[in-house]
């Protein structure tokens, strides 16, 4: 497929997003789409490589996500986000429902899972984001619709999903002390 360029952060229009949105937007530094799509991925090579079962079930308080929900939680948003960009790209008009990620992580097994298992699971998903971005035209990508009340393009949707999984990254060194 020919490979498309999305503009740097700074050229995405600031209405394309909600405001929440912009920490994991400057987690991302740009490029082509596929260097977008594969910003995050040397970071979870790096954290699959060492990361143990018993490490996996780590929580850094009581009642907070372990390393696995985490992981698990990360590939969920992913889907989420695909569902929306195809929407938003195929032109649905109608407002995207937002999802309770708390409740998600709570019925997700991530724990009765191997580590090796998420990882699996998180790299057939990348490849599948990257496949599915590539089937969009450039005028797809600047496509905006709603989504949880907000209005939400599906280029900004290309840097939040490894953004997102950046800003969790942080979350695992700083809170969980996990290194990578």
């Amino acid at each position: 497929m020919q490979e498309k360029l999305i503009p740097a952060i700074l050229e995405l229009e600031s209405d394309e997003y909600a405001d929440f949105y912009k920490e994991y937007i400057s987690n991302i530094p740009g490029g082509t789409l596929q260097d977008i799509l594969t910003a995050d991925l040397t970071k979870w090579e790096a954290l699959f490589k060492n990361l143990t079962d018993a490490e996996g079930l780590k929580a850094y308080a009581p009642g907070k996500w372990t390393v696995k929900e985490m992981i698990l939680h990360c590939i969920d948003t992913e889907r989420i986000f695909c569902t929306r960009a195809l929407m938003i790209a195929r032109g649905e008009t109608k407002s995207i429902s937002g999802y309770d990620h708390e409740l998600y992580a709570a019925h997700s097994n991530a724990n009765d899972r191997s580590i090796e298992s998420l990882k699996t699971e998180l790299l057939a998903q990348r490849h599948s984001t990257r496949t599915l971005f590539d089937t969009f035209s450039n005028s797809d990508l600047q496509k905006a619709g709603v989504a949880n009340n907000n209005k939400l393009s599906v280029r900004a949707i290309a840097y939040i999903i490894p953004g997102h999984c950046m800003h969790h990254f942080k979350v695992l060194r700083e809170r969980y002390g996990v290194s990578f």
